[in-house]
């Protein structure tokens, strides 16, 4: 899921502005220039649920280097 599309599921620019304690002026920036890595890991936290398909295709990539490595 891209920047945006993380922010628009957390609500939108004034929730996550709101939950972070910060300005919407702020979040804003974070569509054009990125979400801070320390703020990515809030929000991994916060709601999980959010990058559960990435954490799902990690854990198959994982799968399969191991198979590989085991034939």
């Amino acid at each position: 899921m891209d920047q945006k599309g993380i922010i628009n599921k957390m609500g939108g620019t004034s929730k996550v502005a709101e939950i972070c304690g910060i300005t919407t002026g702020a979040v804003s920036q974070w569509r054009k220039n990125g979400i801070p890595s320390y703020r990515m890991d809030f929000f991994r936290l916060l709601r999980p649920e959010l990058f559960s398909d990435a954490l799902a295709m990690a854990d198959d990539a994982v799968s399969i280097a191991v198979e590989e490595e085991a034939s």
